[in-house]
């Protein structure tokens, strides 16, 4: 599936008005609120904070902090993302910054510079060492202790 019908379908499927960015167009030092589906395939500097959909198109340049509920990005990224759900990168996206998401999607030659944060779900926090309740204490003991020690997640805890 080519990118252009991965984003139509993206875009499609959203509810509420839309708000297009278009190629050849360049807004700078803006704030963008509302909720819907923003795209963009133009360029584009400043905060956007949408209740809804974002999508930034191959063409399309995006300088600044961005939260929204989904994102499919395929052009060129700088900033700090917060994506309450999905974020999508697809192959044609340069992206450097900051991300954070529920889900993540990167489609080879995606390019992808900075911090990514994806929390777990919790049948995975069950496998890993309480760490956080402090039964382990340091790293270093868990990197040292044997795979059946004590320090792992109980059997009961554990799915097969």
């Amino acid at each position: 599936m080519n990118m252009n019908r991965k984003m139509h379908s993206f875009v499609s499927s959203s509810k509420g008005t839309g708000t297009v960015i278009g190629e050849g167009v360049f807004v700078e030092k803006a704030s963008l609120k509302g909720s819907g589906v923003v795209r963009i395939d133009g360029g584009f500097t400043g905060t956007i904070d949408i209740s809804g959909h974002i999508v930034l198109g191959e063409t399309g340049s995006l300088i600044g902090d961005v939260s929204a509920d989904t994102a499919l990005f395929a052009g060129k990224y700088q900033g700090n993302l917060h994506i309450n759900d999905t974020l999508h990168i697809a192959s044609t996206a340069k992206m450097n910054g900051n991300f954070e998401s529920v889900k993540l999607i990167i489609d080879e030659g995606a390019s992808l510079t900075g911090a990514c944060n994806v929390p777990g779900s919790e049948e995975m926090k069950m496998l890993l060492p309480p760490i956080v309740n402090n039964d382990v204490e340091s790293i270093d003991s868990v990197a040292d202790a044997p795979i059946n020690s004590a320090k792992t997640a109980p059997k009961d805890r554990v799915r097969k």
